[in-house]
């Protein structure tokens, strides 16, 4: 009951640079991920959409934010997964539309999250933890971290690497992220 369409005289469906079109008397969506330049590139097609969203609180309370902008997919060619399915992809650009913007613009969360990635082999054994705002601890130890690197206008985010060239994007819609050995010419990983 409190799912309802985005407008097409919505903010964010309107002008030629936004995310979001109206077609048909509906504010859709085409994203291509990855190298734009492949034929098969990952993508996702669907309704923009408004929705409430809950999110845990503790082990027993919920808090509910209604009125989240959320992608609607009913088209998802060319995205890997072991079994072909996918129940959604989670925005975390720094966009209007991103999960992290929504919620820092009504304040309630800074505008950062933070992710542990667990190996891509481990993915199904072991959670990978989403945190926002100030549920987001203290590094520990010798756990080293990084700043984005902010550009106007862009909703990427970037950080800048020993690369010489300006730094590198951060492709939070890939599922496996790598960087070539030759690209820098020593193994990035180690």
């Amino acid at each position: 009951t409190s799912y309802s369409k985005l407008p097409c005289t919505h903010e964010l469906c309107q002008g030629e640079n936004n995310r979001f079109r109206c077609y048909n008397n509906e504010c859709v969506y085409n994203i291509q991920y990855g190298a734009t330049s492949r034929r098969n590139s990952p993508r996702t097609k669907g309704v923009a959409s408004f929705e409430a969203f809950q999110f845990p609180v503790d082990t027993v309370h919920t808090t509910v934010i209604n009125d989240m902008i959320f992608g609607c997919s009913n088209d998802n060619p060319n995205i890997d997964f072991a079994n072909g399915q996918i129940s959604g992809i989670l925005g975390l650009s720094r966009g209007p539309d991103g999960l992290v913007s929504q919620l820092a613009k009504r304040g309630i969360i800074e505008n950062r999250f933070s992710y542990c990635l667990v190996p891509f082999h481990d993915v199904l054994r072991q959670p990978t933890i989403l945190r926002f705002g100030d549920h987001i601890p203290l590094p520990v130890g010798n756990l080293q971290y990084t700043d984005f690197i902010l550009y106007p206008g862009r909703n990427h985010y970037y950080v800048e690497l020993q690369d010489g060239l300006g730094g590198s994007l951060i492709d939070s819609g890939t599922v496996v992220s790598t960087i070539d050995e030759n690209t820098i010419g020593r193994n990035a990983y180690k």
